[in-house]
């Protein structure tokens, strides 16, 4: 398994953890409020404990928009590789 894979198996368990889901109902391609039943609360809070717990700040218009798994995780990869990239330089990372 590539470290790649890891991630995201360690990311899809702390979605389940945080929906109260079975880990196997939880992909890349899971719709939060389709398909976890998460409702606007669930979403917000959600963000917050991202934020929290990797020090960083999603801007609501951009929280918003995150629909699925996948575009949680992108945006946090995308944060790190803007970070390894640039000497930690980034204005969302707190």
């Amino acid at each position: 398994m590539s470290l790649e894979e890891l991630l995201e198996e360690k990311f899809m368990a702390f979605i389940a953890e945080k929906f109260s889901v079975s880990k196997d109902r939880v992909t890349m391609n899971s719709r939060f409020k389709e398909d976890l039943k998460a409702d606007s609360l669930d979403l917000i809070e959600t963000v917050m404990q991202i934020e929290e717990d990797y020090k960083i700040s999603i801007p609501d218009d951009i929280a918003e928009k995150m629909q699925t798994v996948r575009d949680v995780y992108t945006y946090l990869k995308g944060l790190s590789l803007y970070k390894s990239k640039n000497s930690g330089e980034n204005p969302a990372i707190k």
